[in-house]
């Protein structure tokens, strides 16, 4: 009898939660432009917050303003969507709290089990628990956690330590987290210690938190890096894939086939490459052009991070999309592929200092302890007399040694 009653209230509540709506008027809709415009305040703020910061020089911030500008003017100038009137009305309300109880008590009566137990509750919570990552489980995995940790508090202590704000950047870039990498970037740029290689990395954080969109304030990182150093590999290809974004279509194509006729035929980037022109093209309704020749050599170009998609400062957003519907023994496996194709690069490559420290980091989260120490000591043979680094590898060799 109780739990008839239960089972009668427990329909109600549901039948009225469905009905309750449809007598009652709607509301219209948020409008799209309403929506669009919150976004482009949303950017002016961040670039005003970057100003302040000295992140953008007032005359780079002057052009990302207009086209926002430009834009939330477009956006007001639109007319907002009023709802559709309401076709629903006090018969169908009627209708679906009688249809409502009888289907489902039709439904159970044919396919339910009455009789069947209830499942035991640890049961039933241990297949609650959310699955965990490949790399959660990967040996070394909660000692570099701890070692970001740890770093994070030497900063409180001595935040002008320029060279440890730009590893906890490439840190909280190797274990994903996009906004702690982008403000440790923010500080190494605050604290003028920025090359081009750091405004590639800070642009490509804040490409990853814009979920893969070129924002204003990571073009005018990549566009400080390239002042810097014209040639950098990472932030060329986030400018073509951000014209591409904006609809300049044959302008992304055209810096993109630049790119590729400098990178080397055995590199990743080009792969990437070719995709995103086939996919520009496509877009455009124009017939996709075939990839230059490569570079006659991997020496051609000038060793660093960009030359593969392995070695860049951070996973790129393909590898990221690539990762999202693997199980975690295949995404285990990826990442041991990626790691192996930073080693085999690193054999032609061997004064690649930012490379080696890469690998180091990898293979202690992947419990390859010796292999971890043989990358750290060749990255400690480039670094240059006094440096604060050859502390830092010491250290993680001797956190390695002890395990």
């Amino acid at each position: 009898m109780q739990l008839a009653v239960v089972l009668m209230v427990l329909t109600l509540v549901v039948v009225a939660s469905v009905v309750i709506p449809l007598v009652r008027k709607p509301r219209p809709a948020p409008a799209r432009a309403a929506f669009d415009r919150a976004v482009y305040r949303a950017q002016l703020a961040e670039l005003e917050r970057d100003v302040a910061r000295g992140v953008i020089k007032r005359e780079e911030e002057a052009s990302a303003r207009l086209e926002v500008e430009r834009r939330l003017l477009a956006s007001a100038a639109g007319q907002e969507t009023a709802a559709a009137p309401s076709v629903t009305g006090p018969v169908l309300a009627v209708v679906l709290a009688l249809a409502i109880p009888a289907v489902a008590s039709l439904v159970y009566l044919t396919r339910g089990s009455p009789g069947l137990s209830d499942r035991p509750q640890a049961a039933a919570q241990a297949s609650s628990q959310p699955a965990q990552s490949a790399t959660a489980n990967v040996p070394g995995h909660a000692d570099f956690a701890a070692a970001v940790v740890k770093l994070e508090q030497q900063l409180k202590e001595h935040p002008e330590d320029t060279e440890k704000w730009l590893l906890l950047a490439r840190s909280q870039a190797e274990i994903g987290n996009w906004q702690k990498s982008a403000d440790a970037y923010r500080q190494v740029i605050a604290q003028n210690g920025a090359n081009a290689e750091v405004y590639a990395g800070y642009g490509e954080m804040l490409v990853m938190l814009g979920q893969g969109v070129v924002t204003p304030s990571a073009r005018s990182a990549f566009e400080a890096g390239l002042k810097q150093e014209p040639t950098e590999m990472v932030s060329r290809y986030y400018l073509a894939l951000g014209d591409a974004q904006a609809g300049n279509v044959q302008q992304a194509i055209a810096a993109w086939q630049k790119l590729a006729a400098d990178l080397p035929a055995d590199s990743n980037m080009r792969d990437e490459i070719k995709r995103r022109v086939e996919q520009a093209a496509q877009s455009a309704g124009i017939e996709a052009p075939s990839l230059p020749a490569p570079a006659a050599a991997a020496a051609a170009t000038p060793p660093g991070p960009a030359q593969t998609g392995a070695a860049a400062p951070g996973p790129t957003a393909q590898d990221m999309a690539a990762a999202q519907d693997m199980s975690p023994e295949d995404r285990l496996a990826m990442i041991r592929s990626m790691v192996a194709r930073l080693a085999d690069r690193l054999k032609s490559e061997p004064n690649d200092l930012d490379g080696w420290l890469r690998l180091g980091r990898a293979y202690g989260v992947l419990g390859q302890r010796d292999d971890a120490i043989d990358a750290y000591e060749h990255a400690d043979k480039l670094l240059p007399a006094g440096s604060n680094q050859h502390g830092e590898i010491a250290a993680a060799i001797a956190t390695l040694k002890t395990k």
